[in-house]
């Protein structure tokens, strides 16, 4: 069981993280949201909620790709901490 990690940016979804946390879906396209989303993202796995988190797709697109979502998602994740890996974006404990 994994639990599903949900960010809220101004009362609205920004990103859910399933799978593992393998897969982020996000829900909107605003910068400003999803920059503030990773940094959410990586205190929950500071805080212990989970030992590992290793993400690979954004909406089903991979998250070391180039469109605009997986951009912005992939730079909020590097700035609240996560590193890359051949696989995607791998934070630990």
């Amino acid at each position: 069981y994994w639990p599903t990690v949900q960010i809220v940016s101004n009362l609205a979804l920004a990103v859910t993280i399933w799978y593992g946390g393998t897969l982020v879906l996000a829900f909107t396209d605003d910068a400003a949201a999803l920059a503030a989303a990773g940094p959410a993202v990586a205190e929950t796995v500071r805080r212990g909620a989970v030992d590992k988190l290793t993400v690979e797709k954004v909406n089903g697109a991979g998250v070391l790709g180039h469109g605009p979502v997986e951009t912005a998602v992939r730079e909020s994740l590097l700035a609240g901490g996560f590193y890359s890996t051949p696989r995607g974006l791998r934070m630990r404990r």
